[in-house]
């Protein structure tokens, strides 16, 4: 995912991750679901249209993938001295003094876990399932009660 930086306006942001993720405004739209139009995202772009609701942003954020916390806070002129998450994290994990870098590392470590605990509760259901299918087949080879 993109990093809003410092000192750069919506504008020049849309365009430089539109440029660098070789997108066309058409793609943007489609990528938000169609609900903006391509000439809207240029006027964006292009700084024609300088001031956009916080829906269009958020839009244009799904649109770039890109965070949409950050795309507003850049958008309503907040200081970009780093991105949002980073202050939330360094509160909920007691990481103050933690690099940005160092909690990019710690993301990419926290996404390949869940993607290791997702195959995990995958091959755990499938084992259950297992189970419970040989449990079945051996009661039926059982023989049946006559009395």
């Amino acid at each position: 995912m993109f990093s809003v930086r410092k000192g750069i306006s919506l504008a020049e942001f849309v365009s430089e991750t539109m440029h660098d993720k070789n997108l066309s405004t058409a793609d943007v739209a489609r990528r938000a679901n169609s609900q903006l139009s391509p000439a809207t995202i240029a006027k964006i772009a292009s700084g024609e249209i300088s001031s956009s609701s916080a829906k269009t942003i958020a839009l244009i954020a799904e649109g770039l993938d890109v965070d949409k916390v950050d795309l507003l806070r850049l958008a309503s002129g907040e200081d970009m001295g780093r991105p949002y998450r980073f202050s939330i994290y360094e509160k909920e994990f007691d990481g103050e003094g933690l690099s940005d870098s160092e909690w990019q590392l710690l993301e990419t470590y926290f996404r390949q876990t869940v993607v290791h605990w997702r195959q995990f509760q995958r091959e755990r259901v499938e084992a259950i399932v297992a189970l419970a299918e040989n449990a079945t087949n051996a009661a039926e080879k059982l023989p049946e009660d006559t009395e």
